[in-house]
């Protein structure tokens, strides 16, 4: 929403790895977890077709692209990046000390996104569209209504919450429950929802309407995938399900998030357990850089798209508008995707040496 690296253990290789939207990035991916890794890169895609569509309508009236990637791509996007947020987050819960998981949650998060805001905003100088910096939206805390400097960070404002409060069970000596809680809260959620609950507000989630939020669905059903996964409870055919609940969120307009997530959710608990894929050939490759850019894609795509619609004289044509907006996002996060895995190693690799060291 995360790069296949270190603080996901021995899940995926030897630099392992991270968490769904916060991208994803190594050059060894476990060959369990190369699902997952295509699939982090193809979410990121999903919300980058969704925005690019959604600003051509904004910037020039025209919605062509919008009747094709409509709403659906962005919740789908994100759906998956909480899916396979919380499945990996229970995998690293079992090693992980309270103290070192929120460390290196912190580390995932945070430096790649502070790089962006600091180029873009001055980007965005440069090209005479200056945009302000609201600290208290920069720093991911739940306080309500905020302008979101690269346009994506309420999505991190929830995994950060997700993750503040599963590392804190750790430290009041509750790590044992950290199932139950799960299911507790997912059943709390449910009934919040059969009772009428509504759908949240992107930009202005508040703490304390985080917990009973639709979109946490997804990140609690991969929480429980990785429980049930170590049970043998998983079939690779639950994968199968996903396309219908996905066609009924298309459907239905009253319960769209809901069946998104549900969605969203059995593909990844089909995945998790489903024949190891083939690495090799360039299919695999392209697969394998665009799931270690998906963090920087994520990050960076509305401000490029922002840049670039400031550029661009009232008179080009909308489609040339539109593909250039995607290919420079998508090349603009191949060229900091490396960036992000180096910084993440590097940052880990510290964190684990003062907690040995400790």
């Amino acid at each position: 929403m995360s790069d296949l690296a270190d603080h996901y253990g021995n899940l995926l290789g030897p630099a392992r790895g991270p968490d769904a939207i916060a991208g994803a990035a190594v050059g060894k991916v476990d060959q369990r977890n190369l699902y997952l890794h295509y699939l982090r890169g193809l979410a990121a895609l999903f919300v980058v077709l969704y925005h690019c569509s959604e600003y051509l309508w904004a910037y020039r009236g025209d919605d062509r692209f919008l009747s094709i990637f409509g709403g659906f791509f962005g919740a789908y996007g994100v759906a998956i990046f909480f899916a396979i947020s919380g499945y990996l987050i229970a995998e690293v819960l079992r090693r992980d000390d309270p103290a070192r998981f929120v460390m290196s949650r912190v580390a995932r998060i945070y430096p790649l996104m502070l790089i962006m805001v600091g180029l873009f905003a001055l980007a965005l100088l440069m090209v005479g569209a200056p945009r302000g910096i609201n600290l208290i939206a920069l720093s991911l805390v739940p306080a309500g209504p905020r302008g979101y400097f690269l346009g994506v960070e309420w999505t991190l404002l929830y995994e950060m919450s997700y993750y503040i409060g599963l590392g804190l069970l750790g430290f009041v000596g509750l790590a044992a429950l950290r199932t139950r809680i799960v299911i507790a809260w997912l059943g709390l959620l449910c009934f919040a929802y059969s009772l009428g609950g509504r759908e949240h507000v992107e930009g202005m989630p508040i703490l304390s309407a985080i917990p009973f939020s639709v979109v946490t669905f997804p990140f609690l059903l991969g929480y429980l995938a990785s429980e049930a996964q170590k049970r043998g409870w998983l079939h690779p055919l639950l994968a199968c399900l996903a396309l219908p609940l996905a066609v009924a969120s298309i459907l239905s307009q009253a319960h769209f998030r809901l069946f998104v997530g549900f969605s969203a959710s059995l593909l990844v608990a089909g995945l998790i357990c489903a024949p190891a894929l083939g690495s090799r050939g360039p299919f695999a490759r392209a697969g394998v850089r665009l799931g270690d850019a998906s963090y920087a894609l994520y990050l960076c795509h509305v401000p490029v798209i922002t840049i670039l619609g400031a550029l661009f004289g009232a008179n080009a044509p909308a489609p040339l508008v539109w593909v250039s907006w995607l290919v420079c996002s998508i090349g603009v996060a191949l060229l900091l995707g490396p960036l992000d895995v180096a910084l993440y190693r590097r940052l880990k690799r510290t964190i684990d040496t003062a907690r040995q060291g400790s």
